[in-house]
């Protein structure tokens, strides 16, 4: 009696510790406050924002207290993204920068597919996979999208 009574005990601990390890967080206070002190930087974007983390476990405990708050989380990216310095007018930026090369010349369509581009300084985004080609023809690298 003694033993069957302790084994459900501990069945049902075991089963109450279960269900909340897999439940969401309820408050700030459930979310991981303390993350090892390891340099392993991360990036995140929000849909407005890149912001560096210094590890996965700072970007997961951010995104914790911030879906409490009903705030959109950060998504984990590239962190050329969070390292580099963003340019609104790539071609202004690149200054000199010939894309009427007869050698680039290909006819691009006009409609908008952006694709982010980025050297590790620099980030951008230019209009469309065919401008992307005329960019690196134009600067001499043979990349392709």
């Amino acid at each position: 009696m003694c033993k069957s009574l302790t084994i459900s005990l501990f069945l049902a601990a075991f089963l109450i510790c279960n269900i909340s390890a897999n439940s969401v967080p309820s408050d700030a206070d459930d979310c991981p406050l303390i993350c090892p002190a390891l340099y392993s930087p991360v990036c995140g974007y929000n849909g407005k924002l890149y912001k560096e983390f210094s590890n996965s476990c700072e970007l997961k405990s951010s995104n914790c207290r911030l879906e409490r708050s009903a705030v959109q989380p950060y998504a984990q990216t590239d962190i050329a993204w969070c390292t580099s310095d963003l340019v609104e007018n790539l071609l202004e930026k690149l200054g000199n920068l010939d894309i009427n090369k007869p050698e680039c010349f290909k006819p691009c369509p006009m409609i908008y597919q952006p694709v982010c581009v980025s050297n590790g300084k620099l980030r951008a985004t230019v209009a469309h996979p065919c401008a992307m080609d005329l960019y690196n023809c134009a600067m001499g690298s043979d990349c392709k999208y």
